[in-house]
């Protein structure tokens, strides 16, 4: 019977993390690679996030919209959450039924992480980078924005790159 209770709550785990495919840890190292421009034309929308933030929570769906609209498009929106709680996260994001690949930075402190993104960068959320793969131009926006200014926004990066 214990034994069957067991397998019964890993299986649960399993199933919980399996449903929540688009979250990904990742430590100090992988989110300097993240925040620096790549050479590949693509436009990256990283936006970084918490579950406490109610500024960050009202604009998640417009980055969901924004990478639905653009999947046909070389346009790629990551979320990156700064948090602690980890579980906080993966019930959020399952909850949701959040789409956009979610990373949860770990093992670093702000003081380290934050300067990596924009040196003028005081720490609060919510901000986004736009990453221009085709000219490797850096666009940083400290707080929330509307779901207007973020499309316009990545159409006027769109027009850079034609």
């Amino acid at each position: 019977m214990k034994k069957s209770l067991v397998t019964l709550m890993l299986l649960a785990g399993v199933t919980f993390t399996i449903q929540a495919q688009n979250f990904k840890k990742i430590k100090l190292t992988d989110l300097e690679k993240l925040v620096s421009p790549k050479n590949d034309g693509t436009i990256y929308v990283v936006n970084f996030w918490a579950t406490w933030c109610r500024p960050c929570i009202k604009e998640l769906p417009y980055f969901e919209r924004l990478q639905k609209k653009y999947a046909d498009k070389k346009v790629k929106v990551i979320l990156v959450a700064v948090e602690d709680a980890e579980k906080k996260v993966t019930i959020y994001i399952k909850k949701k039924k959040i789409k956009t690949q979610v990373y949860l930075l770990t093992d670093a402190k702000v003081d380290d992480w934050v300067p990596k993104v924009n040196k003028d960068w005081d720490g609060a959320i919510p901000v986004t980078l736009f990453l221009n793969g085709a000219t490797q131009k850096r666009d940083f926006h400290m707080g929330a924005l509307t779901e207007a200014e973020l499309n316009k926004k990545v159409e006027s990066i769109l027009k850079q790159t034609k």
